[in-house]
């Protein structure tokens, strides 16, 4: 994003694990937007443990591990739903945060905790009340600037912005299944067309320490067969100190890590993992030594575990089996595979089985730090759509936009007046005139309370068909385009494809409805003393006439003439020349006198002028109806609104 002017804020992902935190910084405004891993002690990922020391209090991650002579440990206390609300659990919580950021400023690695946005990870199962109390605790810790968000969205961004993600955007368009294996618990999350939502009741207590809670077990049972005192020692030792005990299972996860990260190359019991605990403060010193090599996993894998009832291997894959059978028809087109236990190569190979091809299976270079480094692109993300979101709402509100579209609404009235007339002279004009000419009205003068009660229905109900379709031509060629010139400017700022907020041929007319109610009124479209006047013209015809009823100049017109002459005649011989014209009027004529005096071009030349006269009456009140026109105004600027939000929130994907 070059050349933008934003605030630059220091964002910072966290990834607060049951096992393991790890932390990844991004700017919001660097070129560069691959994120990096923050390192505490040497290390991208800490253990989540805290100690405490009497003369250097609180101690974290290895430090806490490595500190002789703690009085206080505790590791695996990432906030679930039934801790979060614990106090002695929110108070651990809360320590190990403030130490964190203590570290962090004192080393330089954030330029201060309440200049740092955090983004911290929660479940993507976490109900808005949960995700408010953890705010408010992170806030406590003293994280000034805090949100949290779903640890799903921040693996979906990840895979979706990485530049080492081999995945093509066209698949995370599609329906994504993200299962985030961690320490204590398996999440599945299926993400469509870019919106996540968790599998309902769906978060299992099924995490990688299972795994290492089982190489403890076995451990023991080893020195209870070879060595059964060494190990009643260790167990008297971890009654009186249980930070102990907490350090062995700590020993127990390393080495399983270890393990699996390189499984080739421990291969026998004379090739294993090197992860032994020595407790030299005891006298004589005492080692817990785990066995961890091939024949010993694949063991402890496919041996039942109390809690899930089966072995860890089938626990899991029966996690997917559910979680497939959920989805019901709609498998998804990739499953992505994250958190530091998906390194195991049972996940991928299970994951494989219950999802096999043409379903793709993904969990990018460094699945430890997937999350992690997408919460902090969604801070970023959130920082810089939030920015354009303003910008553009800034459009909307602008006298610019209401300048421009005050300039083109008379264009649009010129444009949206023909077919309204057309429609008028349609469904209140013609069909009055034609009904008297075909005998379904009486007299001449029945034309005029038809045309009025004709005007109201149609002011009533104004369908305005080719009217929308005006307008959206409008839209689309005269207003449409001067909107680009500020939208435009806008995405070239924000490195977003121009398609995006191009508003044309969006089906914005559809919402505006207030060409269809004008304010006409009703009395000066075609007045009565109009209607008068094409009534009085019609009965001249038949006056007319009178000139042949005398003499053998009527034997020259036609059948129909001649009895119009005759009936023409009689009424002057009754009633005089001057009463001629309102005395037709009143008559009951025939239909075949009426079908030849009002012919098919009298008619047409009667609409043509009607219609000429109209036009200008239904554009003069438009244009004079400022009430009307201000609405007509409002109403496009809501829609306009309204789609260009749509599409913001389009746009804000294209943001990285």
């Amino acid at each position: 994003m070059k050349g933008m002017e934003t605030e630059n804020i220091e964002i910072v992902g966290i990834d607060f694990g049951h096992g393991e935190t790890a932390l990844a910084r991004l700017s919001s405004s660097t070129d560069d937007y691959e994120p990096e891993m923050i390192e505490i002690f040497g290390r991208k990922t800490q253990i989540t443990a805290l100690a405490y020391k009497a003369d250097r209090g609180d101690l974290i991650g290895d430090q806490a591990l490595k500190t002789t002579g703690i009085t206080e440990l505790h590791i695996g206390f990432k906030p679930l739903s039934g801790n979060l609300q614990s106090f002695q659990h929110q108070g651990i919580i809360k320590r190990f945060i403030r130490k964190y950021l203590d570290i962090l400023e004192e080393t330089g690695q954030i330029r201060g905790r309440e200049l740092t946005l955090f983004i911290v990870g929660t479940p993507s199962g976490w109900s808005n009340v949960e995700r408010t109390i953890y705010a408010d605790l992170l806030k406590q810790a003293g994280m000034k600037r805090v949100k949290v968000e779903k640890e799903s969205r921040g693996a979906f961004l990840q895979i979706k912005e990485s530049k080492n993600s081999e995945v093509h955007s066209e698949m995370l368009m599609k329906n994504v299944l993200i299962i985030d294996i961690g320490s204590s618990t398996t999440d599945f999350t299926v993400v469509s067309d870019m919106e996540a939502r968790p599998l309902e009741d769906f978060g299992l207590d099924l995490g990688a320490s299972l795994i290492e809670e089982m190489i403890f077990e076995r451990t023991m049972m080893r020195m209870e067969k070879e060595n059964p005192d060494e190990k009643k020692r260790l167990v008297d030792i971890f009654e009186q100190f249980p930070h102990f005990l907490r350090q062995c299972l700590i020993a127990c996860r390393e080495g399983k890590e270890k393990y699996f990260s390189i499984p080739e190359i421990y291969l026998t019991k004379d090739q294993p993992v090197d992860c032994s605990l020595k407790f030299r403060t005891m006298k004589p010193a005492i080692e817990f030594e785990p066995l961890i090599y091939k024949d010993e996993i694949e063991k402890i894998l496919n041996l039942p575990i109390k809690s899930l009832g089966c072995n860890w291997k089938d626990a899991f894959r029966q996690a997917l089996l559910a979680a497939k059978k959920k989805l019901g028809e709609t498998e998804p087109n990739l499953v992505i595979l994250t958190g530091g236990a998906s390194r195991m190569y049972v996940v991928l190979d299970i994951s494989r089985e219950v999802f096999p091809e043409p379903q793709r299976i993904t969990r990018g270079l460094e699945p430890e730090f997937t999350i992690a480094k997408g919460l902090a692109r969604i801070g970023r993300i959130d920082i810089l759509s939030e920015e354009l979101k303003k910008s553009v709402e800034d459009i909307e509100n602008s006298r610019h936009l209401r300048e421009l579209l005050e300039q083109k609404i008379p264009e649009l009235i010129e444009s949206i007046a023909e077919p309204l007339a057309d429609e008028f002279i349609f469904y209140a004009i013609a069909p009055s005139l034609r009904a008297w000419r075909d005998g379904y009205l009486r007299t001449l003068n029945d034309i005029r309370p038809d045309i009025e009660n004709s005007k109201k229905r149609w002011l009533d109900s104004i369908r305005g068909e080719e009217a929308r379709r005006r307008l959206d031509i409008w839209l689309n060629n005269t207003l449409l385009p001067g909107l680009a010139g500020y939208t435009d400017p806008l995405c070239k700022k924000f490195d977003i494809p121009r398609s995006v907020l191009d508003l044309r041929n969006r089906n914005i007319a559809a919402g505006v409805n207030s060409f269809e109610h004008p304010a006409f009124d009703p009395d000066l479209l075609i007045r009565s003393d109009e209607v008068i006047i094409i009534t009085s013209m019609i009965a001249g015809i038949f006056a007319g006439m009178a000139s042949g009823g005398a003499g053998l100049a009527v034997f020259h017109l036609p059948l129909a003439g001649q009895v119009i002459a005759a009936i023409a005649g009689a009424i002057i011989a009754g009633f005089g020349v001057e009463a001629v014209t309102e005395e037709i009027k009143k008559r009951d004529l025939p239909v075949f006198s009426r079908k030849w005096v009002l012919s098919d071009d009298r008619m047409e030349n009667i609409i043509k002028e009607q219609r000429a006269k109209l036009l200008n009456t239904i554009k003069e009140q438009m244009c004079y109806d400022f009430t009307w026109k201000k609405k007509l105004m409002e109403d496009i600027l809501s829609e306009l609104k309204k789609v260009l939000n749509n599409q913001v929130e389009k746009a804000v994907m294209w943001i990285r």
